[in-house]
């Protein structure tokens, strides 16, 4: 007699998700899912008007940005699909997505996502929504770090042309 396997419990179920990648479609392959098109996605962005949102991840890996979510009209239930670079998330709506706004506007995040993306718990992120393109990127901390000293060495670099130009711009 062959061992019974116990049903699983919603709970159970989360905790799956959770630790698995999001689904591959049967046509693809997982690496060609790991592909973004970094040019579309900086054309998408810089060519909207952008809402921006800090928030940070749960020890459960829920993200929380309620206004974010309402601002792209990602009502709970609404399907979503992530694609992901080394650094950030891509969020976008799909009907056969993996992943799903929740009741209280949080997303349920795979915790090896996350960790690819090099979002931390507890650690803040930030959400730049594109209403236009119906998409969310998430942004680590280190990210954040990073865009802020660039901005800082573009104005001291600024500066000093000016100085030295003459050109006080």
């Amino acid at each position: 007699m062959a061992p019974s396997t116990p049903p699983t419990s919603d709970s159970d179920n989360v905790v799956i998700r959770a630790l698995s990648l999001p689904a591959v479609a049967p046509d693809r392959t997982r690496a060609r899912s790991r592909k973004l098109d970094v040019g579309d996605l900086y054309a998408r962005v810089n060519n909207t008007t952008l809402h921006f949102a800090l928030s940070s991840v749960d020890h459960r890996g829920r993200l929380t940005s309620r206004q974010t979510f309402g601002h792209l009209q990602w009502h709970p239930g609404k399907a979503l699909v992530g694609t992901f670079g080394r650094n950030y998330l891509l969020l976008r709506p799909a009907p056969d997505g993996e992943l799903t706004v929740g009741e209280r506007g949080r997303l349920l995040l795979p915790s090896n996502l996350l960790h690819y993306c090099g979002i931390g718990t507890h650690r803040q992120t930030l959400l730049i929504a594109a209403a236009d393109h119906d998409m969310l990127v998430v942004h680590p901390q280190q990210n954040i770090a990073e865009m802020v000293r660039g901005f800082h060495e573009t104005q001291f670099q600024r500066n000093v042309h000016g100085r030295v130009s003459g050109d006080h711009r």
